[in-house]
């Protein structure tokens, strides 16, 4: 039940009582493991920015509206903000150890966004690139296993993988953001348990709908 897509379900049937008012719909998922304790959210939080865009998805987007968004909107001091363009999976697990950012904002492409665009685009070897690291060429985009499109040769990585990435060294960030496709929605919840750890990295996970992002977030006590 924590992969249906509650935002989007809530979201339509209260749509005619809302009368045009935003709606915030918060998860939160109940853990049986007890995790130590956080330091409060800080008050000049350090913040990693990823756009991936990695050949030949790069130059569809333009992310600096959305960097400037984000940056204006958490009020980031120069010192705090990170900037990560087209990591590989080693690259933004190194780039978290080094910056062990309060925010994480991912952006860029979901596995099913980057298979669509590519065969728009009739990048036909691109397509078949992607269909096999994750060996699933013979399903339809939108049966394709959900994950998020970074560098090295069209590498996706599928949400658990994605959770430990951003977990790297044990690190536990207070907020993560997700535009990437509609399974943000999806992945979100599964990033929350991650393989290499024998408990989950994040205890509690609140999602809304913003117009910055597909998805948002918060990993609180």
């Amino acid at each position: 039940m924590r992969i249906l897509p509650w935002e989007f379900l809530i979201a339509g049937a209260t749509r005619a009582l809302r009368a045009g008012k935003a709606l915030t719909v918060m998860r939160h998922l109940r853990l049986d493991a007890k995790l130590p304790s956080r330091p409060p959210f800080p008050k000049e939080p350090r913040v990693l920015f990823v756009a991936s865009e990695p050949p030949p998805l790069r130059g569809i987007f333009k992310f600096e509206t959305e960097d400037e968004l984000v940056r204006e909107g958490l009020r980031v001091a120069e010192p705090n903000w990170h900037r990560l363009d087209s990591p590989t999976a080693q690259q933004l697990g190194a780039k978290v150890k080094e910056v062990r950012p309060d925010v994480i904002h991912l952006s860029g492409f979901d596995t099913h966004f980057a298979r669509t665009t590519l065969l728009s685009r009739n990048e036909v070897e691109a397509v078949a690139q992607l269909d096999n690291v994750l060996g699933e060429g013979q399903r339809l985009p939108g049966e394709l296993s959900d994950g998020y499109v970074l560098a090295g040769s069209l590498h996706p990585v599928r949400p658990h993988e994605l959770g430990a990435i951003l977990a790297t060294g044990g690190h536990r960030p207070h907020l993560v953001a997700l535009n990437i496709g509609n399974s943000a929605a999806r992945i979100a919840p599964l990033m929350s348990r991650t393989a290499p750890m024998r408990r989950p990295a994040f205890k509690t996970i609140s999602m809304t709908i913003l117009p910055s992002c597909s998805l948002l977030f918060s990993i609180r006590d």
